[in-house]
């Protein structure tokens, strides 16, 4: 069908509530994940096509909560921390690490990046500090890698809380750029009484848009009817 054809227009504006309330229900079901950033989708209207869904993610900082958890870590700033996984380098958020192997680790066992590499935690009393140093009984055994990518509009997201860095990687922070909190974790940045909102509404307007298309299906369908006793 041609894009100035109502019936393609209304399909495209069917597609694109459909796809904002998909990712509503996304950032909804993520709405207690820590450092979970919520995806926003727009529309770019084209007159061959109609509209076509542009999905971004909301980067803002989400609360911070203090939980007193001494691996517990959370960032003040614009930055990520640096996990290492199989397949490679991931920009995350999410900083309730805990020790695996003798090394900082986060929750799902990969570990987390140092200037110099991985971070050794053995036995003894672990403090980090705002420029994330990480002592062990007072002594320096690393300090946490806090990174910034060159292009934060290439990010792609991997799963809730982890980021693909772009082609252009990622700059490592010097300590003056950024601090970090020790006993404490970075809340979704989602707002769900927002989010229900937006839900509610969206789903009127999806109701709205069927009601026309079936009005125009019977339309439609008249008037063939009609043009059939004609013959």
């Amino acid at each position: 069908m041609s894009g100035t054809d109502p019936l393609a227009r209304a399909g495209s504006a069917m597609r694109y509530w459909q796809t904002r309330q998909s990712a509503l229900s996304h950032n909804l079901a993520n709405a207690n994940t820590t450092g979970f950033k919520a995806e926003k989708v727009f529309a770019r209207v084209l007159d061959e096509v109609g509209r076509v869904e542009v999905a971004t993610t909301d980067f803002d900082t989400g609360a911070i909560t203090r939980t007193d958890r001494v691996l517990d870590v959370a960032i003040r700033g614009d930055g990520f921390f640096v996990v290492d996984t199989e397949d490679g380098p991931r920009l995350t958020r999410k900083g309730n690490f805990r020790v695996e192997d003798g090394f900082i680790v986060d929750t799902a066992g990969n570990q987390v990046r140092g200037e110099g590499g991985p971070i050794p935690i053995l036995e003894g009393v672990v403090s980090i500090g705002a420029d994330g140093e990480v002592l062990l009984d007072g002594e320096q055994v690393g300090r946490l890698t806090l990174a910034r990518p060159r292009s934060p509009e290439a990010l792609v997201r991997e799963d809730a809380v982890n980021f693909v860095p772009g082609p252009d990687g990622f700059d490592e922070l010097i300590p003056e750029e950024i601090r970090v909190e020790q006993g404490a974790l970075e809340e979704s940045n989602v707002d769900p009484v927002e989010a229900m909102v937006e839900m509610l509404d969206i789903q009127r307007r999806y109701a709205g848009i069927e009601r026309t298309v079936r009005v125009m299906d019977e339309i439609n369908e008249t008037a063939a009817t009609r043009l059939g006793r004609l013959r």
